[in-house]
């Protein structure tokens, strides 16, 4: 059977989407006719300080495989991801505590649609100064997808807490730039 040159490289550039980077571009057209775009990561982030509490919640959304862990893996076929345009979410939040006193964390618990994420298993006690990661919540999700209103319950020294968290987009541009040594 004869492969022709457009054949194959219509299956590169197709196996080559496969490797999606989490990135996308957001295009918009002004009242005056001029159009913009802008280069979406593949964070998305939130924050929120508990000020009684002297504790900052910094939620970062992961689009593809880098916050995956090693061993752990989410299911997507050739076609979901290719068609589809499926890819891997990791949720994570960064607890800082600001306060001069240790603080307790317990019940950390992320809405993720009708239901919620539970994100921590085990009391966690965080000296001043100092944070704490969860762990990553990994799912399948969809790569142009929209910023979500998320909802963290937590209770912190005993105390409840129902805090809304709006997620957004970062820009590419807005990225911190690596170092150089």
């Amino acid at each position: 059977m004869k492969t022709n040159s457009f054949t194959l490289v219509m299956l590169a550039l197709l196996l080559g989407g496969c490797v999606q980077s989490g990135r996308v571009v957001q295009s918009e057209m002004t009242r005056d006719g001029v159009r913009s775009q802008v280069l979406l990561s593949e964070y998305f982030e939130s924050r929120v300080r508990l000020v009684d509490e002297g504790l900052l919640a910094h939620l970062i959304v992961t689009l593809g495989k880098e916050r995956v862990p090693r061993g752990q893996r989410v299911e997507l076929s050739l076609s979901d991801r290719v068609f589809n345009d499926w890819i891997e979410e990791a949720d994570e939040i960064y607890f800082t505590n600001e306060s001069d006193r240790p603080l307790v964390l317990e019940d950390v618990r992320l809405s993720y649609f009708n239901g919620h994420l539970k994100l921590s298993e085990q009391p966690v006690t965080i000296q001043p100064g100092s944070y704490w990661k969860t762990p990553p919540a990994v799912k399948s999700t969809v790569l142009y997808r929209a910023a979500r209103q998320r909802t963290l319950e937590l209770v912190v020294d005993g105390r409840p807490y129902q805090i809304e968290m709006q997620e957004r987009r970062t820009p590419v541009a807005e990225l911190p730039r690596p170092r150089r040594g």
